[in-house]
């Protein structure tokens, strides 16, 4: 079995992520990344077949990647678009605990004859911060603005119903680093 990790983000500027952005900024200004991007975050399970499986559910189902607004990134390693090697960058996934998402998901895809064992359907923050801080600052930083915990701590999950997991992304010629 093989994993594909597929991120899904708009083409024009995020306005969830523009908001976030704005928010963090006004609320929590020395954790604010410098750069704050979001990504529906897709994996599949495949059981049988390669890359080919994964585009032709792309293909089929625009509720998953609508051509006309969204692009979609296959999760290998290499940066993302818009990011500057000179900044650190952490990303952030955010899964819910009970997803009736994932297993409806799941369950049409494999209704359809897709040899898809499981699909999880999460979030992917991606902050960016200024290159100077040490990779534990930023991974404290982005833990603060990671889970909220009060109304001025914390935005991108809610921890009674969310996990998140925070870590450093590998790239090539970089050593990743789990976070939380």
């Amino acid at each position: 079995m093989t994993t594909f990790r597929i991120a899904v983000r708009l083409r024009a500027p995020d306005p969830a992520a523009r908001t976030a952005r704005l928010a963090l900024s006004r609320v929590m200004p020395a954790e604010c990344p410098a750069i704050l991007s979001r990504y529906d975050l897709w994996e599949f399970d495949v059981e049988s077949g390669g890359l080919e499986v994964v585009e032709a559910i792309l293909g089929r189902y625009p509720d998953i990647l609508n051509p006309n607004k969204q692009e979609s990134l296959v999760l290998g390693g290499e940066p993302l678009p818009g990011e500057d090697a000179s900044m650190t960058w952490v990303s952030v996934e955010i899964s819910d605990r009970d997803s009736g998402s994932s297993a409806g998901w799941s369950s049409v895809i494999g209704r359809a004859g897709f040899p898809v064992a499981e699909v999880r359907c999460k979030v992917l923050w991606i902050l960016g911060y200024p290159g100077s801080a040490t990779t534990g600052e930023v991974l404290e930083k982005a833990g603060a603005v990671a889970v909220s915990v009060t109304r001025s701590r914390g935005l991108l999950s809610n921890p009674v119903s969310q996990t998140a997991r925070i870590f450093i992304p590998e790239r090539p010629g970089s050593e990743g680093s789990p976070g939380k």
